[in-house]
């Protein structure tokens, strides 16, 4: 139905007959703040249809998914799960924040994680987070592989260990987007208005910032964003604390408030959106972001046990971001901190990519910024067999 939703059907199952049904698919792993972290969905969240032209154009892609995530239901759709391991190099920290898991460590850095209750109901997405041992230095990667007449090539940039970076000098223009819509409401909204706190408080008086939230309709605090002074941010926070979840996830909107509105190219304009993302207009959305983002930095952040990864991912790489994911009202605070300081120590910026070869594509295009605590992932395809990349540093 889309990029990260599909639906299968079964038929013709002999009385008393088993069957098995086996899915393959290959992803990329999230790379952030010196972890790998493996997302394996376990729940669809259910989405809020907009009218749009690609849905008019394109009827599959109106996700109508009931999907049931009643705490009283354990025995839902119950899901065992093992996962072996083979990172390649050492690591550490294995861990998940969604589940309790047992980590049995084999030879040759190897593996195999399995879910400490045997099986779970299948009413979250299962989360698992390893650290690399990393040196002192930067290092980069370059995998080739062949496949149907065409040559691939992976290329990672990893940081180097417990790096530093200096802080930013100029100004921020921070612009905070808050979804305050009904696919919201619970904990999602507490941990979105934590978040939105703890962001506040980073601010630097000489930093300006603006906050909009929306639902069916979009409004903004300030018609131009205000300085990031003691009084207007108790005011904001009191503004925060007053918003009440409810009605439709009209998105559009609240970005063009957002990427519409005067930059000062005195400050740097940095916007946070804070969502689950559950729409079903998501290229029409991203179509707005790439063709008007102009000297903007969009950064999503994920709210919730099951957002819309597909919506944050792309979002990110269209607004030449970066995307936090929180799922735990526990991990507000921890995860808030890292964004923030990931915003004031940005190591890449502006990246240029040189090929020397016809013929060649790449993805991302344009190449996003590099935080601190990221690495920088470029993937190429050619039809010939011999090419040299390089990659500069502006």
């Amino acid at each position: 139905q889309r990029p990260n939703v599909f639906t299968t059907k079964l038929a013709n199952i002999a009385p008393g007959a088993a069957m098995t049904v086996q899915i393959e698919y290959q992803q990329m792993l999230e790379y952030r703040d010196g972890q790998y972290t493996l997302r394996y969905p376990l729940v669809v969240g259910e989405r809020f249809i907009t009218t749009s032209k690609e849905t008019a154009r394109n009827p599959q892609y109106d996700t109508g998914v009931f999907t049931i995530s009643s705490e009283t239901a354990k025995d839902l759709n119950p899901s065992k799960i093992t996962v072996k391991l083979d990172t390649g190099i050492s690591v550490e920290n294995i861990a998940s924040s969604s589940h309790p898991v047992n980590i049995s460590p084999q030879n040759d850095n190897r593996y195999v994680i399995t879910l400490q209750d045997n099986y779970v109901p299948a009413d979250r997405d299962f989360l698992l987070s390893w650290t690399p041992e990393l040196g002192k230095l930067p290092k980069a990667t370059v995998f080739n592989q062949k496949h149907n007449g065409y040559e691939y090539s992976l290329v990672t940039v990893y940081p180097p260990k417990n790096e530093l970076y200096n802080r930013l000098d100029i100004p921020r223009d921070a612009v905070f987007i808050l979804d305050v819509s009904g696919s919201m409401s619970g904990t999602s909204i507490e941990q979105a208005k934590s978040a939105l706190s703890l962001a506040l408080d980073r601010l630097k008086p000489s930093d300006k910032f603006n906050i909009i939230w929306f639902n069916d309709m979009a409004k903004k605090m300030h018609f131009e964003s205000t300085q990031a002074s003691d009084s207007n941010i108790q005011k904001a926070k009191k503004v925060i604390h007053a918003l009440n979840t409810g009605g439709g996830t009209m998105m559009l909107r609240a970005l063009q408030l957002a990427l519409e509105s005067t930059t000062d190219p005195a400050y740097l304009r940095q916007t946070m959106f804070i969502t689950d993302g559950n729409v079903s207009n998501d290229r029409d959305l991203f179509a707005y972001i790439t063709e008007n983002l102009a000297d903007n930095r969009l950064f999503t952040v994920g709210i919730g046990s099951a957002p819309n990864n597909f919506f944050m991912k792309k979002a990110e790489k269209a607004g030449r971001g970066s995307f936090t994911f929180i799922n735990n009202i526990r991990e507000v605070g921890e995860k808030t901190e890292a964004l923030f300081k990931k915003l004031e120590t940005p190591a890449l910026t502006d990246v240029a990519l040189s090929i020397y070869g016809d013929d060649i594509e790449y993805y991302h295009n344009p190449i996003t910024d590099t935080y601190s605590g990221e690495q920088m992932t470029l993937l190429l395809r050619e039809t010939r067999m011999t090419y040299a990349t390089e990659v500069e540093r502006k």
